[in-house]
């Protein structure tokens, strides 16, 4: 019972913490263990504009894991400039580091939201093809040229085909749970597309 107690009495300690923003995460698993460990500013760079950059590093790097800035902190080292290696690296290339290893969700994408929401996403839409670019602008594909909308069209096709046989094999109880995450995974991607692309058209009809 002592043990139960104690148990119980650690779970409502816990619900009572905080919870910790990922802008908070980013300065304590990044920032400031390069700070103590000596990472410097650039030479000719104030103060003011050196802080600036972290906020911004905090604001666009709130998204990611605790195990991913560790790494990310540790490639911050590696791309450390200056003759002694202690000098902050470009904000530029530990975002592009960022990027490359984990995409932001969808809605803090300033690129994938202004593409899906211009109009190569409205004739994509009108197409049938929003989802397949969608996805394209998540991996920070350029925007599509003719090219591309012919293959964007074709995946669209093939898509659409998948989808109806897995449903089709849903309902008669032969599928394979591969497509049934396949088909999950999917109809989230779709609706997170469209949530976009309906909140810009909804913000500006306001």
């Amino acid at each position: 019972m002592v043990w139960f107690a104690e148990k119980r009495r650690g779970k409502e300690m816990s619900m009572m913490q905080p919870i910790e923003s990922g802008r908070a995460r980013v300065r304590r698993v990044l920032i400031e263990p390069l700070e103590i460990g000596g990472m410097v500013r650039a030479r000719g760079v104030s103060l003011t504009d050196h802080q600036a950059m972290l906020v911004r590093l905090q604001d666009k790097l709130a998204y990611l894991s605790e195990h991913q800035l560790r790494g990310m902190a540790e490639f911050a080292v590696f791309a450390a400039k200056g003759k002694a290696g202690n000098v902050w690296p470009d904000e530029v290339l530990l975002c592009r580091w960022a990027y490359r290893t984990q995409p932001p969700p969808p809605r803090k994408s300033d690129y994938v939201s202004s593409l899906m929401c211009s109009r190569a996403g409205q004739v994509a839409r009108e197409a049938g093809y929003h989802v397949e670019l969608f996805l394209m602008a998540r991996r920070f594909g350029p925007p599509p040229t003719r090219y591309d909308q012919r293959i964007l069209q074709r995946e669209a096709t093939e898509n659409r085909d998948k989808r109806a046989l897995v449903t089709k094999q849903i309902e008669t109880g032969n599928a394979f749970q591969s497509d049934i995450d396949w088909l999950g995974w999917f109809q989230r991607q779709e609706g997170e597309c469209l949530a976009i692309m309906d909140e810009q058209e909804q913000g500006a009809e306001a």
